[in-house]
């Protein structure tokens, strides 16, 4: 059984625009006076953006093992 590198493109994306978001959120409060308040807030989305990036990973990773698993039973089936 071969186990091939999952895919990142949705969850890599996401990443990005939560990262991307943060920084708008920083920049908005730092414009208004209350550059602490943006920091606080990018950190709490960037937080939220990893949450989400590592359970997209793990899901991709079960996904993919899961047919593999399936993928390999199938050609022992077929012999």
């Amino acid at each position: 059984m071969r186990f091939r590198k999952p895919q990142q493109g949705w969850a890599k994306m996401t990443l990005g625009i939560s990262v991307l978001f943060a920084i708008g959120v920083f920049v908005s409060f730092a414009l208004t006076g209350s550059p602490l308040r943006g920091a606080v807030g990018g950190i709490v989305i960037i937080a939220a953006g990893i949450w989400e990036w590592r359970t997209k990973r793990k899901d991709e990773i079960r996904a993919e093992r899961l047919e593999a698993e399936a993928e390999a039973n199938e050609q022992k089936r077929r012999r």
